[in-house]
């Protein structure tokens, strides 16, 4: 049975994993270009070197913790409509009325402007 060196682990995938990102290394990113502010460029780079990380690392780590926290935010119609607070019958029955009624209009874009 052929172990894993260095975690002494011998599922297949994982040694093979281990020598193919020896032989190509960026196999598992993918390399872009992003423009940012020179200001913001100066203050991660710095940052990143407080941390002891290189900066695409640093890059990486925050846009991970960014899309996190905005995926933690996010909340279905479902979730909203449970908070909103209950409704009477007679109230429901007076916004239906309100909404059938021929004098009400649609919001209309110009008046927002």
């Amino acid at each position: 049975m052929v172990k894993n060196p260095v975690s002494g682990s011998s599922n297949l995938f994982d040694i093979i994993k281990r020598d193919i990102f020896k032989v190509f290394p960026y196999i598992w990113y993918m390399k872009t270009t992003v423009n940012i502010r020179d200001d913001l460029f100066r203050r991660a780079k710095a940052r990143a070197a407080l941390l002891g990380q290189s900066f695409g690392g640093f890059l990486e780590d925050a846009l991970a913790r960014a899309l996190q926290e905005r995926d933690a935010g996010e909340r279905s119609l479902d979730d909203w409509a449970k908070d909103l607070p209950p409704v009477s019958p007679k109230a429901g029955q007076d916004l239906e009325k309100a909404l059938r009624d021929p004098n009400f209009r649609t919001v209309d874009s110009e008046m927002w402007r």
